[in-house]
Formats: C-alpha cells, structure tokens, sequence
C-alpha cells in the first residue's frame, strides 16, 4: 500500500541519517583515544543495508578481519574487540573526569 510504501522510505531515510551521524562520530573519535575505527565501521554496516558502495566497504572490512574456515569472524575476536573497545573509552573517560 501507499502507507506501507511511504513508511519503508522514511525508515531508509532515517536508517542512512544515522548511519551518516555513527561514521561522522566514528571520524571524530579518531584522534581521540576511543574505539573510533570501530564507530565507524558499525555506521557501514548499518549504511550498507542501503547503499551498495557501503556494502562493498563493509565486505572489503571484513576481509581483513581474521575468519574461521566458513568466513565468519570467531566470537574470541568479536570479545577482544568489545572488550579493548570499552577498556579503551573507559580510560578516556577516567582521564577526562576521574583524575
């Protein structure tokens, strides 16, 4: 329906408004101490659910990231990342604030 329509391209619309905000975010972080590759990567993963330029990005990440024989990146490097990505905004933060 035209409802229907209309709804699915306002999703889209805001789905890439976001996805631009993480990536800008991500850009920001860079310099500061933080997770920014890892901002930025989480914004096209979300962009490239929409524009396939992104999407080609994202496959072009993740074939850097090391993977198990069926291509999928194993759950010990996906806790490694969170758990450097929370220690390293943690830091940040305590050397902002805490000191």
């Amino acid at each position: 329906t035209r409802e229907l329509a209309l709804r699915q391209v306002f999703m889209r619309i805001g789905r890439m408004s976001l996805a631009t905000l993480i990536i800008i975010i991500g850009v920001i972080l860079l310099p500061l101490p933080g997770p920014g590759w890892v901002v930025i990567a989480a914004g096209f993963t979300l962009l490239s659910k929409d524009v396939a330029w992104a999407d080609r990005v994202v496959q072009r990440i993740r074939k850097r990231l090391p993977q198990d024989d069926d291509g999928k990146i194993p759950r010990s490097t996906i806790v490694t990342m969170v758990v450097m990505s929370v220690a390293a905004m943690s830091i940040a933060l305590w050397w902002q604030f805490g000191r």
